[in-house]
């Protein structure tokens, strides 16, 4: 998800306005064209996302962008004469993204896992370690970071899931499946901490519902599925999901849910969104009143 909040871009050399108190959302899934006459900016907006230092030469810059740790690129129309000399892989592989690809098969990136922690003296099994993926995603550059602090942590020669929750930082999503997790037990007073303390973290409000949005879509979803017999690999393919722990959870949610109610709360979620970006500074009220009465629909379906 990216969002930009009140950017104005001004020209330093003729003080002409770029783009003046601009608003925009992306959620994941979405594309964006930007059209515009040569020599209007567009270019300059691009490149104030990717980096804002590289347009500070020539324009100046308020406003603010959120997104939610994906990577961002910019690729110029033309390349400087130095790198257009390089080859394919000169080229990329002089970007720090280019060695944090996600290996292909979730169980090859487990099997890493397991052996990082090998080589730190402790013991973990997959199950595990695709826990840990679950908990702070798939990127090895910030696994190494987590295995560290978690191996560092934990007191027995076996790594539990109760060392990684104490010290890893975990990605939103899997703070969203926590709260959703306490609906399915019908802890409404776990599932409110769980929002509260999302709503004091620094994950912007918008993010926190667009990750709530597309949970639900998926636990709507799992429940279709599980209604229809259909299985988990079918599921998975059609979410794009390589994590076999991640789909578990859903189909084992989506039990503790009606059709109705996943239904609805898919409905509401798309509704609150239209509010939440008329409503600033309001945001964590208008979240908290879409908990509540989510909570009073599964009371309610009880």
């Amino acid at each position: 998800m990216l969002q930009i909040k009140n950017l104005t871009i001004t020209h330093k050399k003729d003080l002409r306005t770029i783009v003046e108190n601009f608003h925009f959302v992306l959620n994941p899934g979405d594309r964006a064209v930007l059209i515009g006459e040569e020599g209007n900016g567009k270019s300059t907006l691009l490149k104030w996302i990717c980096d804002p230092a590289s347009m500070e030469s020539y324009g100046e810059a308020r406003g603010e962008c959120i997104h939610s740790g994906e990577k961002l690129g910019y690729l110029p129309q033309e390349l400087p004469a130095a790198e257009g000399e390089k080859s394919v892989y000169e080229f990329f592989s002089g970007q720090e993204a280019f060695w944090e690809q996600t290996p292909q098969e979730q169980k090859t990136l487990a099997a890493w896992i397991c052996r990082q922690f090998g080589k730190a003296g402790k013991q973990l099994d997959s199950a595990d370690a695709e826990y840990l993926i679950f908990l702070v995603g798939d990127l090895m550059h910030d696994l190494s970071a987590e295995i560290g602090k978690i191996a560092a942590y934990a007191r027995g020669q076996r790594v539990t899931r109760g060392d990684m929750d104490a010290v890893a930082v975990p990605k939103v999503e899997a703070v969203v499946y926590q709260m959703t997790d306490a609906m399915a037990r019908k802890d409404f007073d776990k599932a409110a901490s769980v929002l509260a303390d999302l709503l004091h973290s620094r994950e912007a409000p918008v993010m926190i519902l667009s990750v709530m949005g597309k949970y639900f879509r998926q636990l709507y979803t799992a429940r279709l599925f599980l209604s229809a017999g259909r299985g988990r690999e079918e599921f998975m393919e059609l979410w794009g999901m390589k994590s076999g722990y991640q789909a578990d959870k859903l189909l084992g949610a989506a039990r503790g849910f009606s059709l109705p109610w996943c239904r609805y709360a898919v409905g509401r979620c798309a509704e609150t969104d239209i509010l939440l970006k008329n409503s600033y500074g309001q945001e964590g009220a208008v979240l908290t009143g879409l908990l509540m009465e989510l909570a009073s629909g599964r009371r309610a379906a009880v």
